[in-house]
């Protein structure tokens, strides 16, 4: 699987790395599900309260998931993206391998008139 991290407005801390690193490692079991993951830290400066946010944005198999949270700190809103995406993951594995599937029945009484009877076909 391959990750990138990209921070706009900011630089990309080294435990912030490690963070995103140990918790989509997490992922791994999982197998073949997670082919991309991006996570892209935003910090906007002109914004008194700290307008901080954190997007993960993942490609799975068919489909795309993503997931963005808004924070004062970036801290803070990275531990929630991180964690709204493993339940993410969670739920689209969920759903791709324990969906039951309905199953045809074949009706067990026969219905009809008997037309004709041939006595010399046996």
């Amino acid at each position: 699987m391959q990750v990138e991290i990209e921070g706009r407005n900011t630089q990309v801390r080294p435990s912030w790395r490690l963070l995103i690193e140990e918790k989509i490692g997490n992922f791994e079991h999982f197998p073949n599900e997670i082919t991309h993951a991006r996570v892209t830290i935003t910090h906007n400066p002109h914004h008194h309260l700290g307008d901080n946010q954190v997007q993960v944005v993942m490609a799975v198999a068919g489909q795309t998931l993503t997931v963005k949270k808004k924070g004062a700190e970036i801290e803070a809103a990275l531990r929630a993206a991180l964690t709204a995406a493993e339940r993410e993951v969670e739920t689209y594995h969920q759903h791709r391998f324990n969906r039951k599937r309905p199953v045809k029945s074949v009706p067990t009484h026969l219905m009809g008139t008997v037309a004709r009877v041939f006595r010399s076909k046996g």
